[in-house]
């Protein structure tokens, strides 16, 4: 049973809110592993041979254990086609897509979690009742995970108890994004101020191994978190929660609203939304979670003890000007140990390009996500002359990148000069990139009708630039991310581009000093690197 506290969250004012954030809670709510999903997936089969052949499958809440899954799947019947995931708002649910399904997937649709809410979307587009099929709500296998999980909960609340007298900080974490920013974090806690003692309880991933004094990993269950934060002693809580976990401050303070909680904030919704009724008309988002989320927001802002922002842009200016909790900016940089110095080699005659993080499929909202489907920017440059690799987020599963990104692996085959590569671990990738590579690429697609709210674009400060400059790259940036344009520009780390200069990109490369763009990059390392721009945040968070 979920408590009562879950469905009234703090200053959610919005009926269709609510039931947003309720739909959101019962979806994170049940324990689900890759072990417990694969059992309850074989026992139904005992029972249901008649589903042979299923063409979509949804794993929302499994996480990575979902690429485990699916692996194990296509082991153990090769003869499945599954050719679509819905666990991307921006890729699977979109009306139309879901408006397809029966004709892509005739033999069936494979529920992972959450089957009621699944279940009447897939009825509204057509599939009938006997073709969705939920095996993973097996109350036995279900059982089974609960007293595993429960049981790994209990041990970890009474390590926090058993080590009462040191200063605790618990990080709350959603999801890991493409640079590890939180881990940063506490690798320098660690190393910076001994006397805390460090925990963790990651929602959606596992926890890196030793970084932490104590870790949890919830396997995407919402009661498990709720069952810990319950009972933990008094202590500081972090919570990364981006986008779509906005909310989880709020529960976190529903909990525990005797803790202090400071929440990580990237990418701000109010900034990426400034069209909210177009989203809405696209079927991007309902419109509860467009009020819960703003809510959040501003629940963030105004009723927590700290908000760590990474952005800059007058929009975020007036947010934190206006905001009752204090701020402070962390930009998303590795630790010194992490930067590599230049590469000191002769500038090669076609300089080897490297596009580092996550890339939206083709079939996204234009409108909403077009900057980000770059593939015409890649055929460009390839056509160019320019070799151009394409590392892809390693959150995204190989089977999940070769069902979605089919025109990106057909231009590979078309031209030799792009290839388009499996995401990598942050740190092997940092070495490759610096062999590899002549400049990072931070280009993106923007053309006309693009309705990415304007203050999103200006104010952005993705972390695959700071990956770049640790791996010794300069970088080429987009002029409309202003932010990131302008650190490029003060700290003469390659170009701001337009989109008109694509195509004659060569002669303005050919302007560039090698020897000079190798020596700013060395200095912006020192002064950029993690060590350099965290005080003012562990400041806020540990006082």
């Amino acid at each position: 049973m979920i408590p009562p506290e879950f469905f009234t969250f703090p200053h959610q004012e919005e009926e269709e809110a609510r039931r947003w954030l309720a739909s959101e809670v019962r979806a994170h709510w049940a324990i689900l592993d890759a072990e417990s999903a694969a059992e309850g997936l074989e026992n139904a089969l005992a029972l249901r041979p008649l589903l042979h052949r299923p063409a979509a499958l949804a794993w929302q809440g499994l996480g990575p254990g979902g690429a485990r899954l699916h692996q194990r799947l296509l082991e153990r019947h090769p003869q499945w086609r599954i050719t679509r995931f819905l666990d991307d708002p921006a890729v699977g649910n979109a009306p139309d897509a879901l408006a397809r399904l029966p004709h892509e997937a005739p033999d069936g649709v494979i529920l992972t979690h959450d089957a009621p809410r699944w279940r009447d979307k897939l009825l509204d587009a057509g599939l009938p009742t006997e073709k969705i099929f939920a095996p993973f709500q097996d109350p036995a296998v279900e059982q089974a995970a609960h007293a595993r999980r429960q049981a790994e909960a209990e041990r970890f609340a009474q390590s926090l108890d058993a080590a009462a007298g040191s200063p605790l900080l618990l990080f709350v974490v959603a999801q890991r994004g493409n640079a590890p920013t939180v881990e940063f974090l506490v690798e320098t806690l660690r190393a910076a101020h001994p006397e805390w003692r460090l925990a963790a309880l990651y929602l959606i991933n596992e926890p890196p191994p030793g970084l932490y004094h104590h870790a949890l990993f919830c396997h995407g269950s919402l009661q498990v978190m709720s069952r810990v934060l319950h009972r933990v002693p008094p202590c500081r809580i972090y919570v990364q929660g981006h986008f779509r976990w906005l909310f989880l401050s709020q529960m976190v303070k529903a909990l525990r609203p005797d803790l202090p909680v400071i929440h990580e904030v990237y990418d701000w919704f109010s900034a990426f939304l400034e069209h909210p009724e177009e989203a809405l008309a696209e079927g991007l988002w309902p419109r509860g979670a467009v009020q819960a989320l703003m809510a959040s927001e501003r629940f963030i802002l105004d009723h927590l003890q700290g908000v760590i922002v990474k952005d800059g842009s007058p929009h975020l200016d007036r947010l934190l000007g206006s905001a009752r909790a204090p701020s402070a900016r962390l930009l998303p940089s590795p630790p010194r140990r992490m930067m590599l110095p230049p590469r000191e080699s002769p500038a090669p005659k076609k300089s080897r390009l490297v596009y580092a993080g996550r890339v939206n499929p083709s079939t996204v909202s234009p409108a909403f996500f077009g900057d980000s489907i770059i593939l015409p920017l890649m055929a460009q440059l390839v056509e160019q002359g320019f070799p151009v690799t394409l590392f892809n987020s390693p959150m995204f599963p190989a089977p999940h990148i070769r069902l979605l990104y089919d025109d990106y692996h057909q231009l590979a085959r078309e031209n030799p000069l792009f290839r388009f590569a499996q995401g990598m671990p942050f740190e092997p990738l940092l070495s490759v990139m610096r062999e590899g590579f002549d400049f990072g690429l931070m280009l993106f697609n923007f053309q006309p009708g693009l309705r990415v709210g304007r203050a999103h674009l200006q104010g952005t400060m993705a972390s695959k630039l700071f990956t770049y400059l640790a791996a010794g790259l300069p970088v080429l940036a987009s002029v409309e991310n202003s932010a990131m344009a302008r650190l490029v520009e003060q700290h003469g780390l390659g170009a701001a581009l337009t989109m008109d200069d694509i195509p004659r990109l060569d002669a303005l490369l050919g302007h560039h000093d090698p020897d000079a763009l190798r020596q700013n990059v060395r200095r912006a390392q020192q002064s950029l690197c993690f060590e350099e721009n965290c005080r003012e945040a562990i400041r806020l968070l540990i006082g």
